[in-house]
């Protein structure tokens, strides 16, 4: 999935629903010169992620959310 995406250094990679972290892992195992941001409705996902972030030393920020509802602000 993240070679389909054609990742380029400096993005910003949002992950809505996080889980255990294993796409912005790879991602950022791909190319580390980017910014993660991932964030789960539940709690438990949460700390499993930053669990498995913390281990393999990927630095990313996380957000408790419903992913039908992500509070960024999108200009167009």
């Amino acid at each position: 999935m993240v070679r389909l995406s054609l990742p380029q250094p400096g993005e910003l990679v949002v992950d809505p629903m996080v889980g255990g972290g294993t796409l912005l892992t790879e991602r950022y195992l791909h190319a580390p010169r980017v910014t993660l941001l991932g964030g789960d409705r539940f709690a438990e996902k949460l700390a499993l992620a930053q669990q498995n972030f913390r281990a393999l030393a990927v630095p990313v920020a996380l957000a408790q959310w419903d992913a039908s509802r992500l509070p960024l602000g999108m200009r167009r």
